[in-house]
């Protein structure tokens, strides 16, 4: 924390030259800036830990929420059509092929290959 100082800390007027005193004056002033900045520099990296956590935090109950609505919605559904990459019967087909061939892809398959950032094999 940053704690103030009195304005003649590390200033001595005993019997030295006005020249001397202004720059005794400078480099007390210079070292209460460098110690103010360290100090604001050291908040500023905990607040800024501490709001990469609430974020972090924040985003998984997000993503906890949306995977809890989707497997619901995905568990009244029958799964009837079937991905055109993986074969496989899927409930819900996420999206036309990249190429937009027309094919339908599972959510699965569209991750893995965003994921490897292949190019349509269809």
């Amino acid at each position: 924390a940053v704690t103030s100082s009195s304005p003649s800390e590390g200033v001595s007027l005993d019997g030295e030259a006005p020249q001397a005193v202004l720059v005794q004056a400078e480099q007390a002033y210079q070292q209460r800036l460098k110690e103010i900045r360290w100090s604001i520099y050291q908040e500023k990296q905990q607040m800024e830990r501490q709001l990469v956590e609430k974020q972090k935090g924040l985003e998984k109950e997000a993503l906890e929420f949306c995977q809890k609505v989707k497997q619901s919605v995905l568990a009244s559904m029958p799964s009837s059509k079937q991905c055109s990459l993986c074969q496989t019967n899927c409930k819900f087909l996420v999206a036309e092929c990249v190429r937009e061939c027309g094919k339908q892809i599972c959510a699965e398959c569209i991750e893995k290959r965003v994921e490897k950032e292949d190019k349509c094999s269809l």
